[in-house]
């Protein structure tokens, strides 16, 4: 996923395009894309309204996207990823409906103040609930147990 973006990117540059980003656009932001910055993909299973939201929420995470300040619009974000404007209003009416984005009227999209650790109590509970769940249920099968599970995440840390 990140390789076909920097693909194109390249194709992009090459063919003498300007190219921006939507970090460009929204004033708040860093000129500077990151790993963790919003990448769609359009070979991805995962619905492209949901992709923007997890992008979205990335941002906001990284710092990319401050609480209090504007976010993008749903246009911003159709014209970077060639995308209906109603599928990226979909994504990011999640987060409105999530109390991580606000609208200011006349204004457009803001982050909500503790949207941070919103985002980050509702991962660490997705993690919780799939991640450690799947991670408990293959050690029961493997029959590897607590001191055993321990050793190996100490020594996964050292790496």
């Amino acid at each position: 996923m990140v390789l076909e973006y920097k693909a194109q990117v390249i194709l992009d540059r090459f063919m003498k395009r300007r190219y921006t980003t939507l970090h460009e656009q929204c004033s708040n932001a860093t000129n500077t894309m990151g790993s963790d910055s919003m990448i769609i993909s359009m070979e991805s299973t995962v619905p492209i309204y949901i992709q923007i939201a997890q992008g979205i929420e990335n941002d906001i995470i990284n710092g990319i996207l401050i609480e209090n300040e504007s976010a993008y619009s749903q246009y911003q974000i159709s014209r970077e990823y060639q995308i209906n404007p109603a599928t990226a209003a979909k994504g990011i009416n999640i987060l409105v409906q999530e109390g991580i984005l606000f609208k200011k009227r006349g204004l457009g999209m803001f982050v909500s103040i503790g949207a941070g650790g919103a985002i980050k109590r509702k991962r660490k509970e997705i993690f919780f609930n799939t991640t450690i769940d799947n991670f408990m249920q293959e050690a029961k099968k493997l029959s590897i147990d607590k001191k055993e599970l321990k050793r190996m995440i100490d020594e996964y840390e050292e790496e």
